[in-house]
């Protein structure tokens, strides 16, 4: 039975160490990425995108990864891949509002 209490216990540890590792690097990736937003009519300095607000408008630039749903007010020829949502595998054009 200490065998087992002594694996068991290790085991633990040795899972929570692994999860708390794996929370740092997820906090630290999601700080990298940044947008630059317009907020109130002023641009603001690049923010998370946990830290967006609804209303917020955000630069798109070529290559990002577009982190809301929302509404392209105006852009040349923008379109997207929107795989991760949909599962098709074809670029989908974005038209202005």
């Amino acid at each position: 039975m200490v065998a087992v209490l002594v694996v068991s216990g290790v085991g633990s540890i040795v899972d929570f160490r692994k999860e708390v590792e794996f929370v740092k690097r997820r906090n630290e990736s999601d700080a990298k990425k940044a947008v630059n937003v317009i907020r109130n009519g002023a641009e603001e300095k690049p923010m998370s995108y946990n830290d967006l607000l609804v209303g917020d408008l955000i630069k798109i630039e070529y290559g990002m990864n577009i982190p809301v749903d929302g509404i392209v007010l105006s852009g040349n020829q923008i379109s997207c891949d929107e795989s991760a949502m949909t599962g098709e595998s074809e670029e989908i054009r974005k038209g202005t509002f």
